[in-house]
């Protein structure tokens, strides 16, 4: 099978590239530099990968659509997926949407994999095409619809990320000694710290966009703000009844 991957310098790019390599596929791609020279090959291709950032998929979706036909299918692999699916269903090719839930430092081997199919045949070839390529490189797959994908990722991604730089910032305005913590902390804190110091090595436009492109993000801050409002009240109660309410609640 002919792949060609948009995107193809960076670490996913890299990643797909390497392990479809493996299974015998031919591989063909392109970065930002020979964008221009080789975007009308991915007419030869029967899957073309995308690994950009969901920033970029617009106006690469829109110079690549005419080169597209019905007979070949798209594939996105960002951390959202209704815009960037919207994006690939402007052309003629078939579109799933895909959300590796995995750094590509990570590989593929035993990670989740969220499909969500966009444009198939009335069997759902691609979709089946699209289960068995990920799991011939070893992942665990579910299909969802983009819209629930982009709730449930306010839940699991967006909201976490939001609430792990905020209380980085925190800690930050505190202005404690950073070499006191490790004599001190609990296992809560380490883990906190552990995810906020992988978030501070990865590419700060990543979490940019999980935050500015899901539609969800106003209300999901708007949400976590009013039961911080809450909690406070009940801390400031001179009972333990409020308090005692609301973390029962969560079991």
């Amino acid at each position: 099978m002919k792949f060609f991957i948009v995107g193809l310098t960076g670490n996913f790019g890299q990643l797909f590239r390497n392990e479809l390599a493996k299974q015998g596929h031919s591989i063909d791609g392109c970065g930002s530099k020979d964008f221009q020279q080789k975007k009308s090959l991915t007419a030869d291709a029967d899957i073309v990968i995308f690994t950009l950032p969901l920033s970029k998929m617009d106006q690469t979706t829109s110079a690549l659509s005419p080169y597209s036909h019905e007979d070949q299918l798209w594939i996105d692999i960002g951390s959202l997926k209704q815009k960037p699916v919207e994006s690939m269903l402007r052309s003629k090719a078939k579109v799933m949407g895909a959300h590796p839930l995995f750094a590509p430092s990570v590989g593929f081997q035993g990670q989740n994999v969220i499909i969500c199919p966009a444009r198939d045949t009335n069997n759902k070839k691609y979709e089946k095409m699209v289960i068995d390529l990920f799991d011939n490189l070893g992942t665990k797959t579910t299909v969802l619809q983009a819209a629930e994908h982009d709730q449930i990722m306010g839940a699991v991604q967006q909201l976490p990320h939001f609430i792990l730089i905020a209380w980085g910032m925190t800690l930050k305005e505190m202005a404690l000694d950073p070499n006191r913590f490790e004599i001190a902390s609990t296992p809560v804190f380490r883990l906190m710290k552990e995810a906020l110091d992988k978030m501070t090595t990865q590419d700060p436009s990543i979490y940019h966009a999980i935050q500015k492109e899901n539609p969800l993000t106003d209300e999901n801050i708007a949400l976590l703000n009013k039961n911080m409002q809450l909690l406070q009240s009940a801390i400031n109660e001179p009972d333990v009844k409020d308090f005692t309410k609301i973390l029962t609640s969560l079991t």
